[in-house]
C-alpha cells in the first residue's frame, strides 16, 4: 500500500502525501548521495490495492462462474 493509510487513500490524500516523500527523499539523496547505494523508492500510487490478493483472484473467478 505505499506506506499511506487506507483512510489516507480513500479520502484522496495519498497522492500528496507520497508526491512530499518523493521529494523528501530526492532531497536528502542530493544532500548526502553517498549514503544511497542505488536510486530512491517508487513512490507511485498503484491503481489497486488487494490485502488478500489471492482470495480477490478467487471472488473475481467465482463471479464469472455465476454470470
Amino acid at each position: 500500500m505505499k506506506y499511506v493509510t487506507p483512510n489516507q487513500r480513500h479520502q484522496g490524500k495519498a497522492t500528496a502525501l507520497l508526491a512530499q516523500r518523493t521529494a523528501l527523499y530526492q532531497a536528502a539523496r542530493a544532500r548526502n548521495p553517498q549514503r544511497w547505494a542505488a536510486g530512491i523508492r517508487n513512490w507511485q500510487l498503484a491503481d489497486a490495492v488487494y490485502l488478500n490478493p489471492e482470495r480477490a483472484q478467487q471472488n473475481v473467478e467465482d463471479y464469472k462462474k455465476a454470470a
